[in-house]
């Protein structure tokens, strides 16, 4: 959408509309407790600069009360299913199940990082491990 922030968003883009779609998407992805998604859609919100709104907030919510517990974005991933799998089914399995959610936690992490004083300004206190990132050597 921003390339990251390199790039400004595109101004034909309605800023407005598209936080109305990404806050309904969050609510959905809240209840569906699909996390890679909910992570993804928090970036979004980061790099649009827009007020979070209820479902932002909740949605911070509970993937730092998760990363709080774990230091580490949930999966799907099951031990019984994977020790079921033969050849190279095994490799696919946990790389679907858990490559994807350690790159999600690092690209979350960077942005975090990179707009720490809009993020502590709008979320304080979101989860205090993003804060000990804060408060680190960077």
């Amino acid at each position: 959408m921003t390339v990251f922030k390199s790039k400004a968003i595109n101004p034909k883009i309605d800023k407005e509309h598209l936080s109305r779609n990404i806050n309904a998407s969050i609510t959905f992805h809240l209840l569906s407790n699909n996390l890679d998604i909910l992570g993804e859609l928090l970036m979004d919100v980061l790099m649009l600069q827009t007020t979070g709104s209820s479902a932002v907030q909740s949605g911070w919510k509970l993937l730092g009360n998760i990363w709080d517990t774990w230091f580490y974005i949930l999966s799907n991933f099951e031990s019984s299913i994977f020790k079921t799998l033969l050849g190279t089914e095994d490799g696919l399995y946990a790389s679907k199940h858990l490559y994807h959610k350690s790159y999600l936690g690092g690209i979350l992490s960077n942005i975090l990082l990179n707009n720490k004083n809009n993020v502590k300004a709008e979320y304080p206190n979101i989860f205090p491990s993003i804060e000990m990132l804060f408060e680190g050597p960077f």
